[in-house]
């Protein structure tokens, strides 16, 4: 049995992990620190990935040197396929996998658990983030039936099933837990508050974060990784106005 089976032609798939990794390890304020630290990010400015993301890339090579040896010429649908059917003991993905592997059988043995990436597990968190959202167009010619329709789909009921069909966590205060045996493990730290969000939602799409990550699992070379990211930050923030601002 594989012990870890990475999926890098579906380089997105190595986002949970960079993600699962940053949550961790970079304190929330970094990202505030390169904004007003802008183009002038950098290892000699007063931010830069090179300084604070270090810790985050070089676990990102040891992690997924634990991964098969084909896993550049494999994807999401062949990770996924891997688990249903025995092969793999663990793939490094979120909870929206779980039914993608249950449509394949759906009695294989899964479970989710948090990522162990902080010396004690008092240091571990649960990465979440928004990945659906609902919203009303600005012009709308029937702005009361959508309103409406908005309080309908974020009823109790309707999220409740939502969270059941795709194995995922109620974002509802009040509303009972997805009670998925699957979600066990990981319901504890959302409950408590233990959470971070996305890294990759902090980097603009320009920079290409996929392509970066696939070149450093691919070529291993962490400081090649990190000096990419600075010189990347620093052009999105010399072409765009407001930057330091987060607009």
């Amino acid at each position: 049995m594989v012990p870890l089976y990475a999926t890098y032609a579906d380089r997105w798939t190595l986002l949970p992990t960079f993600n699962n990794l940053s949550g961790a390890l970079v304190p929330r304020e970094f990202w505030q620190e390169m904004r007003a630290a802008g183009a002038d990010a950098g290892p000699d400015g007063p931010a830069s990935f090179t300084e604070g993301y270090a810790p985050v890339a070089e676990r990102f090579v040891e992690f997924f040197g634990y991964a098969q040896d084909n896993a550049a010429g494999r994807g999401y649908d062949d990770g996924n396929r891997a688990m249903a059917e025995g092969e793999a003991a663990m793939v490094a993905q979120g909870s929206f996998t779980l039914p993608a592997i249950r449509a394949i059988d759906e009695e294989a043995p899964v479970a989710m658990f948090v990522m162990p990436v902080g010396e004690d597990e008092s240091e571990n968190v649960l990465v979440s983030g928004v990945d659906v959202a609902v919203a009303i167009g600005k012009d709308t010619a029937y702005p009361e039936e959508a309103r409406r329709f908005v309080e309908f789909m974020f009823s109790e009921e309707i999220v409740s099933s939502y969270a059941s069909e795709q194995s995922a966590l109620s974002p509802l205060v009040d509303a009972p837990q997805n009670d998925d045996p699957a979600l066990e493990l990981v319901v504890p730290l959302y409950e408590e508050g233990r959470l971070a969000g996305y890294a990759d939602h902090q980097i603009p799409a320009a920079m290409n974060l996929e392509a970066h990550v696939q070149t450093l699992v691919l070529n291993k070379d962490p400081d090649a990784f990190l000096e990419a990211m600075d010189n990347e930050w620093r052009k999105y923030a010399r072409r765009t106005t407001g930057f330091e601002e987060g607009r």
